[in-house]
């Protein structure tokens, strides 16, 4: 199993919807050992397993993907490290357009 981030065009319960990005987050194992722990100690409150959030919660999303990066920084190292970072580099990247 792992964790995504989806994006549609509308709400995702509307039929008509249809997906518009997609990324891996991470191995579901990956994400409890690590991204739970960052998401916990940052405070994070929108970007979690599960959880949906609007566009006008995107500028809130983007911070608290910054907030993870510099959590990344602190408490990473190695392939963690660069698993993590990557990942958040991508999100940062694309999840605006």
């Amino acid at each position: 199993m792992s964790v995504g981030l989806f994006r549609y065009d509308k709400a995702i319960h509307n039929p008509d919807a249809k997906l518009t990005f997609s990324a891996n987050v991470a191995s579901e194992a990956f994400y409890t050992r690590v991204w739970t722990a960052a998401i916990q100690d940052t405070g994070i409150q929108i970007f979690k397993d599960g959880s949906a959030f609007s566009p006008e919660q995107l500028e809130t999303v983007l911070d608290e993907l910054h907030r993870l990066m510099l959590w990344c920084d602190d408490h990473l190292t190695g392939n963690d490290y660069y698993k993590m970072n990557s990942t958040l580099q991508e999100l940062i990247r694309n999840i605006k357009h």
